[in-house]
């Protein structure tokens, strides 16, 4: 962290479920969403922020299915491990 260039922290798991509990996701099944945290990280991005978004392996480990979620979080392989 001390080497990373950020002035905002973000929830990612906080973000990813906003919005979850409506009927379409009640029937599919409640998933994190990437598109969401993504449209978060554009929004400050576009003001001159540098966000950091904090999300825990847990949540990434669950999108391994979901690979187009993991395009959108950029996310290399390698790196889904469950601490």
């Amino acid at each position: 962290l001390e080497t990373m260039d950020f002035n905002v922290v973000l929830d990612g798991a906080n973000i990813g479920f906003a919005n979850a509990n409506n009927r379409e996701n009640a029937k599919n099944g409640l998933y994190l969403n990437a598109d969401n945290i993504d449209r978060m990280v554009t929004q400050f991005q576009d003001q001159h922020l540098s966000p950091l978004v904090i999300l825990h392996s847990y949540h990434l480990h669950h999108l391994q299915s979901r690979k187009d979620q993991l395009e959108i979080l950029d996310v290399p392989k390698a790196e889904l491990h469950h601490v």
